[in-house]
């Protein structure tokens, strides 16, 4: 008996480095009823070479070539060319546990969920960081109203407790560490990159987990994130984020007045509106602007008219002291501060990680 076919959607632009390691950790799984969509977006490298050569090996490999589009567009061309019970997605530069589809199926099978999520592992130069999104190994959500209230209201933001860390805000946006049911996302897509910025993965999720009826925490085994890529979207500064992000929060406001969710998502959202910019400081700390030109972004960060809204109403219980001075500096427009304390931030970071 073969069991479920997991449709795997790989991603792929100039990826001829990375690939290699993210097929064979796919053709080392224990489980074998796999189907994989390699999606070449446009690559100008040998990547294509690379999916091919694993194709004449493999006849469940699949190698699509498509012009470039960006991330969202090869997804969505993977998921129309998916036939299995579930879809998940792999990024090309990442890879997993050789048990890993078959612990994941094995659970699918005695809880048949509309989605699946797992933790996963930040794998650095020289350090691995495991990511928990529970402090439970296994965690089911029965019904829609569960989901709503544990899963869907943490895409939109943080609450209490969960404020005490801004940078893990996003742990459980991601697209990929997900089993989705082929029957829940067939006809969603995801947004390109100029309406949501590198949020692709978040505005998605909160369409599926609003559909979703079931859904199951599994964190025994782990899918390893790349995070020494140095041309990942998300290591790399994109000059429009700000007035990005201004949009997308807009699309989760009307989102959550379409939808009636209410006060506390209204709430949870106005905590990630503020929380988020320490991520867009970062961001500009990592680019190649100079100074002058941080301080004028990073005063565009605290001006914007949502984060002012937002900071009026911050609760800062729960959150360690060095935040507390962060944000505080942001609510006050003190942007030399701002950008000392992220830079500092980053240093330490680094010598940490030495």
């Amino acid at each position: 008996m073969k069991g479920l076919l997991i449709s795997v959607i790989i991603p792929a632009y100039n990826a001829e480095r990375y690939l290699d390691k993210c097929i064979l950790s796919l053709q080392h799984q224990t489980y074998k009823n796999l189907e994989l969509i390699i999606v070449n977006d446009g690559s100008t490298d040998h990547t294509g070479d690379v999916a091919q050569k694993y194709v004449n090996r493999d006849d469940r490999i699949r190698n699509h070539y498509k012009d470039n589009g960006g991330l969202s567009s090869a997804r969505n061309a993977g998921i129309k060319m998916a036939s299995g019970d579930y879809i998940f997605f792999l990024d090309s530069d990442d890879w997993l546990d050789e048990d890993y589809f078959k612990k994941c199926v094995d659970e699918i099978e005695k809880n048949p969920v509309d989605i699946l999520f797992t933790s996963y592992i930040r794998e650095y130069k020289d350090k691995a960081m495991p990511t928990l999104l529970f402090d439970r190994t296994k965690v089911i959500f029965r019904d829609q109203n569960d989901i709503q209230k544990n899963l869907l209201l943490r895409l939109f933001g943080p609450t209490e407790n969960e404020k005490k860390s801004p940078t893990s805000i996003d742990n459980l946006n991601t697209a990929w560490g997900k089993f989705y049911r082929k029957s829940l996302i067939y006809d969603l897509q995801f947004a390109d990159r100029n309406t949501v910025g590198t949020a692709e993965d978040l505005w998605f999720n909160i369409h599926a987990f609003y559909k979703a009826t079931s859904a199951l925490y599994y964190g025994e085994t782990f899918l390893h994130y790349n995070k020494a890529n140095p041309g990942s979207l998300v290591s790399t500064y994109h000059p429009e984020i700000n007035g990005i992000m201004h949009n997308l929060f807009i699309m989760m406001q009307k989102f959550i007045e379409k939808h009636n969710l209410g006060g506390k998502y209204n709430r949870a959202l106005e905590n990630r509106i503020v929380l988020e910019t320490f991520s867009q400081v970062l961001s500009l700390e990592y680019s190649n602007l100079n100074y002058i030109q941080k301080r004028k972004k990073c005063r565009e960060i605290m001006n914007d008219e949502l984060f002012r809204k937002s900071i009026k109403n911050f609760d800062y219980k729960n959150m360690d002291h060095k935040w507390k001075i962060f944000y505080k500096f942001e609510d006050k427009g003190m942007t030399d501060l701002v950008l000392a304390m992220v830079s500092s931030a980053i240093k330490l970071k680094d010598k940490i990680k030495r």
